[in-house]
């Protein structure tokens, strides 16, 4: 597979990475914040360790403010 497959084969699933997760970490994101998110993994190739460090802090931080 060429880097440019992969790069479209990442892009591809860029809602699928948010998605779990948010599942994983028991939180529904805001629309515009997982739009933002699937966003930088589509354009700036951020992994999926990445993004779901990032939507491990909302949930933390929604849960430190009682929201969840």
């Amino acid at each position: 597979m060429t880097r440019e497959e992969q790069q479209n084969e990442w892009s591809a699933r860029a809602e699928e990475i948010v998605a779990e997760a948010a599942r994983q970490s028991g939180v529904a994101m805001p629309p515009l914040l997982a739009d933002a998110l699937a966003q930088a993994v589509r354009i700036h190739w951020l992994s999926q360790p990445g993004v779901f460090e990032l939507v491990k802090a909302y949930a933390d931080t929604e849960r430190q403010a009682g929201r969840l």
